[in-house]
């Protein structure tokens, strides 16, 4: 053989080889967003987070086959309840106090169905709804409780996966 077509044989492999591995990067990549989409969906609909596409549609939020709004944490207020005034409560968050608005349809539990006057300050909050114009929030629901989603907090040693 010579020395062209062996060097016309490496050039061929070489290129193939750069290309099945360009392929197999690509595929790998491809593959574990895959794999995280499905898993971030799974922990979300565990939880009956509206747009999970899973969702149980409990607690007045849509679910189920791909229901509901897709998940933004912009609309979601988590902190401590600072005042109550009628419709208007202020919430204290990690970086800031958010005004969250109520009307007629916020849904508020506290480990039961609950109303506005049944807030109190210094109680941890979750609400979910949507951010006005003006940068106030309007409620869709708020829950009451020690931990993201209402929850009340475990007894020591309790793992958490058991409360769920």
């Amino acid at each position: 053989m010579s020395a062209k077509w062996i060097a016309i044989v490496a050039l061929v492999v070489i290129v193939a080889a750069a290309g099945a591995g360009i392929f197999g990067y690509t595929s790998g990549v491809k593959a574990g967003q895959t794999q995280a989409a499905d898993v971030r969906a799974a922990f979300l609909a565990e939880r009956g987070v509206p747009g999970s596409g899973q969702g149980s549609g409990r607690q007045g939020f849509p679910g189920g086959q791909g229901g509901g709004a897709p998940f933004n944490p912009a609309n979601m207020v988590i902190g401590q309840v600072k005042q109550v005034d009628g419709t208007t409560l202020q919430i204290s968050t990690a970086s800031a106090v958010e005004t969250v608005k109520i009307d007629s349809k916020t849904q508020i539990q506290k480990m039961a169905a609950a109303r506005a006057s049944d807030l109190q300050p210094g109680e941890r909050v979750t609400v979910q709804g949507a951010r006005n114009a003006d940068g106030t929030f309007t409620a869709q629901s708020i829950q009451v409780g020690g931990r993201f989603g209402g929850a009340p907090p475990q007894p020591r040693g309790t793992p958490q996966s058991q409360t769920n």
